[in-house]
């Protein structure tokens, strides 16, 4: 009775861990990978595989009940580096019999989220949107990107060379196209939104004829072949650190006009100092909010209350108010700029800054 006991827990662990040929009556699915492909299982209808990994020349068997549906499982798609989801033709097993599917590389499959997308194992790719720019202008183009995308055809530097063209994959979406023309170091913005669907290829033709505007001083519109950088000077607290004459400043979350940062000077007389060669009249601008500033209507007025100054002279004193934007004329030649806080003394005055910009108006 000991031994009887014994064997049939043996059974249940053969039936458990798949099908044991000859043993009663069983209906099971033997699946046999004979393709180059490595395969991960997913499930057959209702019947999972727990993720089983079927390498080329591997097998693997499941008990199950008879019926008919798809086997799922994914393929390593080395573009993406993920595993995508296919399935195969409808497949029935049978009642008390073991049913053996094989793979081949020519085993018909569908992509599950893209249906329309039909093939054979060893060759099916998922269908991604492509976007290919062609740089037909006369000039080399610098950090050319689109969303988050960058198009380079130099792999050393981020460069689109003239008469180049380069093709990614992307999500779908639409955005502008940025770029810098080398020659003139200006920073151009597409005026033409670029719209790349999904599952869809585009080609993008940038041209000595395209038209593009400053990326930040979009008033300023030309073509590739005619555009004047007029922009001297742009700080918007979302990249890197502007070349500043002297910098007693950090960016900050604390108050934001406008992305993800502002330039926050809240030390005691706190200087953020720009020094600029202008060849032309320019216009300083920029936002500016002021926490609790703290006002003096006598001789001491001056050291406690944050202003600009415009070669050593007090151009304004910056009230206490939410955002507000302020335009400056500044003459051709030498200047400096300095944004001061306020003092401490009897009073806190916390001066935040965004969107700082010198350019020529013409």
């Amino acid at each position: 009775m000991k031994k009887f006991t014994t064997f049939i827990a043996l059974l249940v662990v053969c039936c458990t861990v798949g099908c044991t040929v000859g043993i009663g009556m069983q209906t099971c699915l033997t699946i046999q990978n004979k393709s180059t492909v490595d395969i991960t299982l997913l499930n057959w209808g209702a019947y999972s595989f727990d993720g089983k990994s079927l390498m080329s020349g591997s097998e693997y068997s499941i008990e199950i009940t008879s019926g008919s549906n798809y086997i799922y499982f994914t393929k390593k798609d080395p573009v993406s580096n993920t595993d995508i989801i296919y399935f195969t033709e409808y497949y029935t097993c049978r009642d008390n019999e073991t049913s053996t599917f094989t793979f081949t590389d020519y085993t018909s499959v569908t992509q599950k989220d893209d249906t329309a997308n039909k093939g054979i194992l060893k060759d099916i790719q998922p269908r991604y949107s492509q976007l290919t720019i062609q740089n037909n202008s006369s000039y080399d183009l610098l950090n050319v990107t689109w969303i988050d995308t960058v198009f380079s055809s130099n792999p050393l530097e981020d460069i689109l060379e003239a008469d180049t063209f380069v093709v990614k994959y992307v999500s779908d979406g639409y955005g502008y196209v940025y770029f810098t023309i080398k020659n003139s170091d200006f920073m151009a913005k597409t005026k033409a939104v670029v719209s790349v669907p999904k599952r869809e290829s585009v080609v993008f033709e940038i041209t000595d004829e395209t038209i593009v505007r400053e990326k930040y001083n979009e008033e300023n519109i030309g073509t590739v072949s005619t555009a004047e950088k007029r922009v001297v000077f742009y700080d918007d607290a979302e990249g890197e650190y502007q070349q500043y004459t002297q910098r007693e400043a950090d960016y900050s979350k604390e108050k934001v006009y406008k992305g993800d940062y502002s330039i926050s000077v809240d030390g005691e007389a706190d200087h953020l100092t720009i020094s600029v060669y202008l060849t032309k009249s320019a216009i300083l601008s920029f936002w500016y909010d002021n926490d609790n500033a703290y006002y003096r209507h006598d001789s001491q007025r001056d050291s406690y209350i944050g202003k600009l100054k415009i070669n050593s002279n007090i151009y304004c004193y910056f009230d206490d108010t939410n955002w507000s934007y302020i335009e400056i004329p500044l003459s051709s030649g030498s200047n400096v700029i300095d944004f001061i806080s306020g003092s401490y003394y009897s009073g806190y005055s916390h001066l935040y800054l965004d969107n700082i910009k010198i350019a020529y108006t013409e």
